[in-house]
């Protein structure tokens, strides 16, 4: 029983690798794709009622400090 269980939940990680590489392989050959999937996810996220959503250039300096404010203010003291 142990060994069929284990055989499931490794067929499962398979198709889950599976379907990252093809959502990948979709998001990469598609212009503005990925921006469009982060626009969604972000909506996803906001329907929570005590979401905090921070949208920041990630590519510059000053996304960094604020990526670097943000985690220093939620960081357990």
């Amino acid at each position: 029983m142990t060994c069929l269980l284990f055989s499931q939940k490794i067929d499962a990680e398979i198709m889950v690798i599976k379907s990252l590489a093809q959502a990948s392989k979709i998001l990469a050959e598609t212009e503005n794709t990925l921006q469009l999937r982060q626009i969604q996810a972000s909506l996803e996220m906001s329907k929570e009622e005590s979401s905090t959503i921070i949208v920041y250039p990630m590519d510059s300096l000053s996304g960094k400090d604020v990526t670097n404010s943000s985690a220093a203010i939620h960081t357990p003291k």
